[in-house]
This record gives C-alpha cells, sequence and structure tokens, in this order.
C-alpha cells in the first residue's frame, strides 16, 4: 500500500493514507463510500466507517482484524474465495476514517441473471464448490462452535474475475465485519438460530441458482446439505426448522 508524503496535497484528500486523490466508484448509491484510487482500476477504497477521533477509530479496527482472520479461513481451508483486505486509518472530509482497501471484482451478482449456455458448465461446476464449501463451513462451525461468518447471503456474492484472472469464479465481495459466535455447549440459545437460518438461506440460493443453471443439479452441494441435516440430533431445539431443506430441497422428510 502506498503511503501518503506529508508534502503531498491531493485536491480535497489531503489527510488520506494514499498519495493518489480518490474518486467515486460509479454514481451508484453507494458513490458516497465506495472509492478508487486515480490510476488503480484494481482496488476498492470502502469509506463508510468514521469516528469522532482515533481512539473511537482504533477500537474498531480488532472487528476487521477478526473478520480478516475469518475470511482467511473461508479462503484457505474452503476454498471459498474473497478479496484480500487491508484496513488504515485517516482523514477523509474532516473526519477520522476507516479505510478499507479491498480487490475489485469484475464481473456479476451470482444469483442476478440466467447463465447462457455457454457458460453453464464452468459455471455449474465453480457454484458447486463454492456452496460445498460455504455448508461444509457451517457444518464445521456447528460442530465446533466458534466465530463465523455471519453475512454469506448470496446479495453478498458475485460471480466474475480480479486483475489478472482469465477465469470467472463465485466471490463474496462485502467484506464488513459481520460475524456471529455459535456456542456448540447451550445449543438452544436464541443467538444460535442464525446458523441455521443461514443454512436455510443458503439451502434456497442453491435451488434459485439450479434454477438459473438450467436445471443443473449441484450434487456436491446438495451432498453437504444432507450432511448437515443429518448430523443435526433430533434433540437440538432448532431439529425442526431444517425440515424445509429435506423436504424441499432434498425431497426428503424425516418427521
Amino acid at each position: 500500500m502506498e503511503s501518503a508524503d506529508k508534502n503531498v496535497k491531493p485536491e480535497n484528500f489531503e489527510f488520506t493514507p494514499f498519495i493518489r486523490p480518490l474518486k467515486p466508484l460509479n454514481e451508484t448509491e453507494f458513490r458516497n463510500y465506495l472509492k478508487q484510487l486515480e490510476g488503480r482500476q484494481d482496488k476498492i477504497i470502502r469509506t463508510k466507517q468514521q469516528f469522532g477521533s482515533l481512539k473511537d477509530a482504533h477500537e474498531k479496527l480488532p472487528e476487521y482484524l477478526e473478520a480478516k482472520k475469518l475470511f482467511n479461513e473461508l479462503r484457505e481451508k474452503y476454498n471459498i474465495e474473497s478479496p484480500k483486505m487491508e484496513a488504515v486509518v485517516g482523514e477523509l472530509d474532516y473526519y477520522v476514517t476507516l479505510f478499507i482497501v479491498v480487490d475489485k471484482i469484475e464481473g456479476r451478482g451470482l444469483l442476478t441473471d440466467k447463465f447462457s449456455v455457454g457458460e453453464r458448465p464452468a459455471a455449474s461446476k465453480a457454484i458447486d464448490g463454492f456452496y460445498a464449501g460455504l455448508i461444509e463451513y457451517y457444518t464445521d462451525k456447528y460442530k465446533n462452535g466458534g466465530n463465523y461468518l455471519s453475512d454469506l447471503r448470496g446479495m453478498n456474492f458475485m460471480y466474475g474475475h480480479k486483475a489478472g484472472e482469465k477465469r470467472d469464479r463465485p466471490y463474496v465481495v462485502d467484506v464488513d465485519p459481520y460475524y456471529a459466535a455459535y456456542d456448540e455447549e447451550n445449543r438452544g440459545l436464541d443467538t444460535n438460530y442464525h446458523l441455521f437460518h443461514s443454512v436455510i438461506s443458503a439451502s434456497a440460493e442453491i435451488g434459485h441458482l439450479e434454477y438459473n443453471l438450467g436445471g443443473a443439479v449441484l450434487e456436491k452441494s446438495r451432498e453437504k446439505l444432507q450432511l448437515f441435516c443429518g448430523g443435526v440430533p433430533r434433540s437440538d431445539p432448532y431439529y425442526a426448522d431444517l425440515e424445509v431443506i429435506r423436504r424441499v430441497i432434498l425431497g426428503d422428510s424425516n418427521e
């Protein structure tokens, strides 16, 4: 990352931690906090978090460091890609700002449109691996407990590539520090339900993507769903909530 020289004062960004000026990424509703470095089309700068003091900003950093650790785990252990991120504190428009620097992903929303006939073979394989890894991630968190990323939803997924890549694949593109803790020793906690909700949402996305892929069957993803459902005992307070997966997605019922 480029550090700012104290003698360099880019127009109205003189206290940002970058030599190059920032500009809005595009004219969407997010233009106020999605920025781009002039001359660097491969990076996006998120400026969503602003604070009243440096102390407040630094107190927020541990959340991003934990999220970064969890995204690294998702990438290294489950082969689920996300833009690598770095967090740095500076000033923007007279506010102390936490700048999050991430790789820019070029592509389309994963759930947005149908895939063409030519796209389907490669896309089916990549998407099946992505969701199989995601369900395995939830399965391990259910078994072992601990922190997990709690905003892994289809609206935050893209199908595309970063600079230098030739093939498209699924990416998690929202790297905000949203995570929760699953308590495997107290499974009836209200806060534990979110993990089940995440699996149910993922199962619905799998069904939607199979339709968008022209009727393809995401076999690995379905197998992982079966394993997740099979690993939840009837004694679990949220066991019944998985019936929608067993009945609609897997075509099975244990009731």
